[in-house]
């Protein structure tokens, strides 16, 4: 695992009028238009993929609500997360935007305002636009989105903040008890009673700065609900002389010389195979199948997923007991403060 880069905000992309719009659409044949309301649309590549066209969307709307919002206003929640460059589960539909308590006005079709107080020490800019500090937005995320989507950013802040290198796991380890520690204490100094306390604790505790895309955290998602708690991510193994690391774990037993047997759990992406010319495709698909000879031919086990499959919860609980199923292990404890 190479170590992160640091975030860096996202480009905004630009928006047209109706007549720029069309002016551009007859000048340039390779962008698709996207209308975002009257009068207002950007341009995107034909071939953007969904998840960045709902980002590039997102991205132009803050700006256009930003722009127009006469009141003191920050983004908030899964927006600022957005523009600090952080890694979402789905891009919101409409814009997330904190406002001051008793703020009245007619809310923008675009934009959804959450009335709230943001202390000065909580603000932040990211892309040119006024936000809550990174700290404060997976906090506000961890209290009040799902808690299966909210590890996402969690884990993506984990991993920048601690610069995450496997190279040296107890640094990393080290530094991420203690940025949790510090959301914990900023959890601790609201008002009891507040809402969403209970879930952040949980999604707190269980983010990891190991995961190395949305879904790996996604699947360590549905095995903590499950109960599988003693999944672990990015584990290396050694075998004949060769180093092997797979992206998550889950640990089955002991060899004689003490050494763990794992069942290794792997997340195979479109970006792994599906980017590249058909040579390179070709050849990351073989190195891979060795990979897997490799280990199976210890007394590991693997199994792999797709996105599609990580859509049915059940039928992944169900691969991994079949891959269980002559190993006696300890009762499962479900992770149900992470289920809502």
């Amino acid at each position: 695992m190479r170590r992160p880069s640091k975030l860096v905000p996202p480009r905004i992309p630009i928006c047209l009028s109706s007549r720029q719009a069309e002016a551009y659409a007859t000048a340039d044949d390779s962008h698709r238009l996207h209308r975002l309301r009257r009068n207002s649309y950007v341009a995107l590549p034909k071939n953007a993929q969904p998840h960045a066209i709902a980002r590039a969307r997102h991205l132009a709307a803050a700006q256009l609500v930003h722009d127009g919002m006469a009141l003191t206003h920050t983004f908030v929640r899964e927006s600022a997360a957005i523009l600090h460059g952080l890694r979402v589960w789905r891009t919101p539909r409409c814009v997330e935007v904190g406002v001051p308590p008793g703020s009245s006005g007619n809310p923008s079709g675009l934009a959804r305002r959450h009335r709230t107080v943001i202390p000065e020490s909580h603000l932040d800019a990211a892309a040119g636009l006024p936000v809550t500090t990174i700290d404060r937005t997976v906090l506000d995320i961890a209290r009040f989105s799902h808690p299966g989507e909210a590890l996402i950013p969690l884990d993506h802040f984990l991993s920048v903040a601690t610069r995450a290198y496997l190279g040296e796991r107890e640094r990393t380890d080290t530094r991420a008890t203690e940025l949790k520690n510090h959301l914990l204490e900023m959890l601790g100094r609201l008002p009891p009673g507040s809402p969403g306390i209970r879930r952040a604790r949980a999604v707190i505790e269980h983010a990891s700065p190991w995961a190395e895309s949305p879904w790996e955290t996604r699947l360590r998602w549905i095995l903590l609900l499950a109960g599988f708690t003693s999944v672990e991510l990015q584990v290396e193994v050694r075998i004949g002389g060769q180093r092997y690391r797979s992206d998550l774990a889950i640990p089955i037993g002991r060899r004689p010389d003490g050494r763990t047997i794992w069942l290794h759990i792997e997340f195979d992406g479109r970006i792994k195979y599906g980017r590249g010319s058909a040579d390179a495709t070709s050849e990351t698909m073989r190195r891979e199948r060795e990979r897997e000879l490799s280990i199976t031919g210890t007394r590991d086990r693997l199994v792999r997923f797709t996105a599609d499959e990580l859509t049915d919860h059940a039928s992944v609980v169900a691969k991994i007991r079949e891959q269980l199923a002559d190993i006696a292990l300890p009762p499962l404890r479900p992770v149900r403060s992470l289920a809502a």
